[in-house]
């Protein structure tokens, strides 16, 4: 059963066509054995014939290229697909990590409350590698690039997959509508070369020094701004030794939210939330300080770019 949203909203399919569609393969394939039929592989591949057919388009061969939206990082899910589809590729997204941490804080401070920050540098932590055994098979590309280099971005993307490069692959759509991004009172479809300026809106001085010291593999090999000065390991080691017990922002952030909510929520929800709220700072200690060990003795190999 879909969500109404699939049929409605801003970017809609014709719920007619879409079931005509459905009832087309079942026509054509309805015949063929129940394991066909209820594979992961067959549910995936309908389920783009059902969507291109209900937006009246044909493909333009009888083999053509499937794109498949892994929005979180999941190494299960990239594992099945792989399976599935065994000639797969990745293409990850990575952003300069000082946004990125800034950005998701805002994104997950609601959702996940007063974890959030200690989920913000887990998800630091983890996403800026391959899927496990997947990295002959994975790139990635800069978003920064996409809105200050979009055309050279798609060109490298074409070629890694072995696509002819259209100029349709500059044009930022959804459903064949254009896509529009609404910010507060800014709105803007495509390029926007503001996106690619650092965001520390939620980071502070000691916060930038932190990221620097322990994520540096990142900032240098997708050549972020860093100082070079943290190419040495004991600057690294030394940083979060003076600085890793100081609370991050976002932490401090968190917290005034929580204070803010005592009238609403009572002592019982206060106190519940400031033990959540000191889980969460030695959660980013551990995370953090076990980390820089372990690229400092082991070494990271993150993500490479295309």
């Amino acid at each position: 059963m879909f969500s109404t949203e699939f049929f409605e909203g801003d970017f809609p399919i014709a719920a007619s066509d879409y079931y005509s569609a459905v009832n087309a393969l079942f026509y054509v394939y309805g015949s063929r054995s129940i394991e066909f039929l209820e594979s992961r592989r067959t549910f995936v591949q309908f389920l783009h014939v059902a969507y291109h057919l209900a937006l009246g388009r044909r493909p333009l061969s009888s083999r053509p290229l499937i794109v498949y939206a892994q929005h979180s990082w999941n190494d299960q899910l990239a594992k099945q697909f792989v399976e599935d589809f065994p000639q797969a590729q990745f293409i990850h997204t990575v952003r300069d990590p000082i946004t990125t941490c800034g950005r998701i804080f805002d994104r997950w401070l609601t959702g996940r409350g007063f974890s959030s920050p200690r989920y913000v540098i887990s998800h630091l932590i983890r996403a800026d590698i391959p899927h496990t055994g997947m990295e002959s098979r994975t790139r990635a590309i800069r978003f920064e690039d996409l809105h200050l280099d979009l055309e050279r971005t798609m060109r490298a993307v074409a070629d890694w997959l072995d696509l002819p490069y259209r100029s349709s692959m500059l044009d930022s759509t959804f459903n064949g509508v254009t896509w529009v991004v609404e910010r507060g009172t800014m709105s803007w479809s495509g390029i926007n070369p503001m996106q690619a300026v650092r965001d520390a809106k939620n980071i502070s001085f000691t916060d930038s020094g932190l990221l620097f010291a322990v994520f540096n593999e990142d900032f240098v090999t997708w050549d972020y701004p860093c100082p070079n000065i943290y190419k040495h390991a004991v600057v690294r080691v030394l940083t979060c030794a003076l600085v890793l017990l100081i609370p991050m922002k976002m932490e401090i952030i968190t917290a005034c939210t929580l204070i803010k909510m005592f009238p609403s929520g009572g002592w019982r929800y206060t106190i519940k939330g400031l033990v959540q709220v000191i889980i969460c700072r030695l959660g980013i200690v551990l995370l953090l300080a076990v980390e820089l060990c372990r690229r400092l003795t082991l070494g990271k190999k993150v993500l490479e770019l295309l």
